[in-house]
């Protein structure tokens, strides 16, 4: 079983959490060399934001041209704001059914606001920041070194007979004795054999970069120590310490404290889990061995935490089957509490061959996080990840899809006969006329010769999707007007009229045509699916027109409020920025 431990789930949202903060770094920087859009005169969108926002949605996957991607990417990162905003303005923060769905989401980012306010934001506040300013920035550490490597499968004996060789030579060297002697007689490395011990000085940047560098960059001028790392033992002694110019604080500012992010979440997040483990003893938990054996035979059906879970749970509270699970001196957790805490703080993944232990640890695990949500409310931190302000991406994503799921509501009619029939006689020449439509196979060559071949091998019989495994689906349609078009797309319907003129499944080819980006080309097509014109009647959609009005009154809805939205909120967009950035990228 792989429970959704929180130390593996929340180091990934914590890594994401830093790249989106080292992005919204930018938001600080007011020029407007940055600056893409504003919205409300005080809510920016920098280049930094929009383009990571970009290769994140893959908008430059799904649209070829750079400048049409980085708009769209654009408009979306806009409309999800001013939804935003317009969701706790219309209050929709306040209704506890719509923001039960993203409640778990909610809790998982305010435990991140939580650790980075109160464990990892003592390594990186401006006061730390400066100190690491005005004391290392600056510095330059020259040192000579010793190595000893320790050799593989060392045996505890040969540790130590290596390590006090180590203290011997360091006690030499304190004695006074020529380093540089020392080095040509004991040292295994090549490159300080080969520079009498000398190596390159290590500056802040690269104490940060592993235990023993930064050990000797903390080192005082003269010092000898013996430092042990994995694979071998460092004899060094501090040759010299230089300052080096640097760039004033407020340059430089955001780029210390992203390197202090990346440096401390290690240890910060060590801090982080021996709170949070502080917070519930195991030895006093006493479990009910009938409820977990229950919990184990519900959590081995397939998908039961994809859903299933809500109301096998919420069934046998309701029979007064509402097991006690565990105690101990100031918790009681039953099946009550069990699917509070799988709604709100944690739910487990992959539970098929769950035993016993597994499931204990997942909800120790999900009462420890629980633990851990109230000291950040105790902390008022709620306010401060979920408002109509946040700069967290998935807070925002999240937001919006509930503001357009209550918009939704709203606004679509409740569904009843009367209504049905009439939204059928409203699209029944929209929806419920079907054009013609043939979707047609194409493989394209740039030699005569091997179009020819491949028509009259499908002439022998081999299948059409066989000759190559290589084709385009393209689908055409025949308007009201007559004209042949491609089906949702600008394009020139090139190969129209041949596709139309098949039968299902009969072939023809080689066809000449020009492509604009190729030149002369030569297509195959088959006719795989065609679709004569019909007007549909009211039978004949009657077992689906409900989804029909409930998708057509979505996609309606969404469009509606994102032009309400846009003219409601004021909205500044700097399109010289955009394209004189987008033209400096490679």
């Amino acid at each position: 079983m792989h429970l959704n431990k929180t130390i593996f789930f929340f180091f990934i949202i914590i890594i994401y959490l830093i790249s989106i903060n080292l992005t919204g770094c930018e938001k600080k920087n007011k020029s407007t060399n940055n600056i893409i859009a504003i919205i409300e005169n005080k809510d920016t969108i920098t280049f930094k934001n929009l383009k990571k926002f970009v290769y994140d949605g893959f908008y430059d996957r799904i649209y070829k041209d750079r400048y049409e991607a980085y708009n769209k990417a654009l408009e979306v990162m806009i409309t999800n704001r001013v939804k935003c905003i317009d969701f706790f303005e219309k209050g929709l923060n306040e209704n506890y059914d719509l923001i039960q769905g993203i409640q778990r989401i909610i809790n998982e980012e305010l435990i991140v606001e939580y650790f980075e306010s109160q464990f990892l934001s003592k390594y990186t506040n401006d006061e730390f920041a400066l100190d690491t300013y005005k004391n290392k920035i600056g510095r330059q550490v020259s040192y000579r070194q010793i190595v000893l490597y320790k050799p593989e499968n060392t045996s505890p004996e040969q540790l130590k007979s290596i390590r006090e060789k180590a203290l011997d030579i360091k006690e030499q060297i304190e004695a006074g004795k020529d380093m540089g002697i020392l080095i040509s007689q004991y040292s295994q490395h090549k490159e300080s054999i080969n520079s009498d011990g000398y190596m390159t000085p290590i500056g802040w940047e690269q104490s940060l970069s592993n235990p023993i560098e930064n050990s000797i960059f903390n080192m005082k001028l003269d010092d000898i120590s013996v430092l042990e790392a994995n694979d071998a033992f460092h004899i060094v002694k501090i040759t010299n310490i230089n300052k080096i110019h640097v760039q004033p604080y407020e340059k430089i500012k955001e780029d210390i404290i992203e390197k202090l992010k990346k440096n401390y979440l290690n240890e910060s997040m060590s801090e982080y889990e021996k709170v949070k483990n502080e917070t519930i003893d195991k030895k006093h938990l006493k479990w009910n061995e009938e409820a977990l054996n229950k919990i184990i035979k519900w959590s081995q059906i397939p998908e039961f935490y994809d859903g299933i879970y809500n109301d096998t749970l919420k069934k046998a509270i309701e029979d007064k089957r509402n097991y006690i699970i565990l105690t101990n001196s100031t918790d009681k957790i039953d099946l009550k509490e069990y699917l509070r805490l799988l709604n709100n703080i944690l739910i487990p993944k992959d539970t098929k061959n769950i035993t016993k232990n597994d499931l204990k640890d997942f909800i120790i695990e999900a009462l420890r996080t629980d633990k851990m949500v109230k000291k950040a409310k105790e902390l008022n931190l709620g306010k401060k990840i979920f408002n109509s302000k946040t700069n967290n991406q998935i807070l925002q994503f999240q937001i919006a899809y509930l503001y357009d799921k209550a918009m939704i509501e709203l606004k679509t009619p409740a569904i009843t006969n009367e209504v049905l029939h009439k939204f059928y006689e409203e699209q029944k020449d929209s929806i419920y006329y079907h054009l013609h439509k043939v979707n047609a196979y194409v493989m394209e060559f740039a030699k005569k010769k091997e179009a020819e071949d491949a028509m009259q091998k499908i002439r022998d019989g081999i299948p059409f999707e066989k000759i190559t495994g290589r084709y385009k689906v393209k689908t055409y349609i025949i308007d009201r007007d007559g004209k042949i078009k491609l089906f949702r797309s600008k394009e020139i319907p090139v190969l129209g009229e041949e596709a139309i003129k098949l039968k299902l499944n009969e072939s023809t080819g080689p066809i000449e045509y020009d492509d604009p980006i190729k030149g002369k080309q030569y297509a195959i097509i088959k006719s795989a699916d065609i679709r004569p014109e019909k007007q549909l009647l009211y039978e004949d959609v009657k077992s689906s027109i409900d989804q029909d009005l409930i998708e057509y009154y979505r996609e309606k809805v969404i469009k509606e409020n994102k032009e309400a939205l846009w003219k409601k909120y004021k909205i500044e967009i700097n399109e010289d920025v955009l394209k004189r950035r987008l033209s400096l990228l490679k």
